[in-house]
């Protein structure tokens, strides 16, 4: 058993995974486009998952709710943006690093994850070590008294996210300094955009909230045999 970060995906995602792999395997163009639209149903799914969704269940001020759709908009721009500028005219032979990380990324639904296709990366045992410590506060009715362990982690798996199901992709494609420059760009807005919503709505809910959020977000740690 090892802890991992596992994203559940959509139905949109799994759809355009799917014939990207297909049309990358056969060696037909249509795969750059697949894997476009790929990249913007995990946009999607990572959006709905860790902002738009506990937005609806936490009372937000008019200025909280802000700052979530601020954030929302920048990274779904950002992301939709980017994967284009990036992917449109790579060949499926380019494209076939990429094939093998969507697969290694990959863990079909079955009853260990909760019976969810996700996207998955391995988590660093310092990463578990303070979410399982910010988990145990939360649950002793202590989270506000550690809002700085909780923020740090929330940061920490946005981190993780960006880097490993965002960013990796890209290493395998050849790039122009003009492009590269647009990514790093896009990335760091996406990444402060969203840090604003742990380090200002988050340490501005009340303690039941609070937890509501983090267990919220906690749902993709899990233990994968």
């Amino acid at each position: 058993m090892a802890y991992v970060i596992a994203v559940p995906v959509g139905e949109k995602t799994i759809t355009h995974s799917q014939a990207f792999l297909k049309a990358q395997a056969d060696g037909n163009n249509a795969a750059a486009q697949e894997l476009i639209s790929r990249v913007d149903g995990m946009t999607e799914d990572m959006l709905q998952l860790f902002l738009i969704q506990p937005a609806q269940f936490a009372k937000l001020s008019t200025g909280q709710q802000r700052i979530i759709d601020f954030a929302v908009n920048t990274a779904n721009k950002a992301s939709h943006m980017l994967t284009r500028q990036i992917f449109k005219k790579t060949s499926p032979q380019e494209l076939a690093p990429l094939a093998e990380l969507m697969t290694a990324q990959t863990w079909e639904a079955e009853e260990a994850n909760g019976n969810k296709t996700r996207i998955c990366v391995a988590a660093s045992d310092k990463f578990v070590k303070d979410f399982q410590q910010a988990k145990a506060f939360c649950e002793n009715g202590e989270a506000k008294e550690n809002i700085d362990l909780l923020t740090g982690v929330m940061d920490a798996l946005t981190e993780e996210i960006l880097t490993n199901f965002f960013v990796a992709p890209t290493d395998h494609v050849k790039m122009g300094f003009v492009t590269k420059k647009a990514l790093h760009v896009g990335v760091d807005g996406s990444r402060k955009a969203i840090r604003a919503v742990t380090n200002k709505v988050m340490r501005e809910l009340d303690e039941q909230a609070l937890v509501a959020f983090f267990n919220h977000f906690g749902q993709v740690i899990l233990e994968r045999p």
